[in-house]
């Protein structure tokens, strides 16, 4: 119910859903994953740009730990990926979106994502390959073309 919640952007409700898992078992793998999501929700959703890192940098420490305790799917993966890129730990974003995408390979957001990570490691044929996927897959992407764009690339 915590993750309904957290989906349908009910903060509150699903961090009382994820307190009560977490009174259970707080070590769980899925629940350490549940406690960063809603943390990393809960950053994106901040004003205060020190609080948002400071909130950010909270789940990536629980998602970091969730991984490490058994974790293994592309849910942790693009979680981990997002928090990363927002942090600009491009290397790491593009190593979790990698990981995402290997384990659930239709997901266009993630492959534009890991184009913009790779632009900023400065791997420009790899930002413009994941690109041109993304058009590949939606021509109309208007994010991908930016992203072309920005590395100087036509389509």
């Amino acid at each position: 119910l915590g993750n309904i919640a957290l989906h349908s952007g009910d903060m509150p409700e699903a961090e009382k859903w994820f307190s009560e898992a977490r009174e259970i078992d707080a070590e769980h793998p899925a629940v350490l994953l549940a406690w960063g999501r809603l943390l990393a929700a809960q950053g994106k959703a901040e004003t205060d740009e020190n609080r948002s890192k400071a909130q950010l940098q909270q789940a990536r420490e629980f998602l970091e730990k969730s991984k490490i305790k058994g974790e293994d799917s592309a849910t942790i993966h693009s979680e981990l990926g997002d928090i990363y890129f927002r942090l600009s730990m491009w290397d790491k974003a593009a190593a979790a979106y990698e990981e995402a995408l290997r384990l659930r390979r239709r997901r266009n957001d993630w492959r534009r994502i890991l184009g913009q990570a790779y632009a900023q490691l400065g791997r420009i044929r790899a930002a413009e390959r994941k690109f041109r996927e993304v058009l590949a897959f939606s021509p109309d992407d208007v994010e991908a073309w930016r992203g072309l764009q920005s590395i100087g690339k036509k389509y």
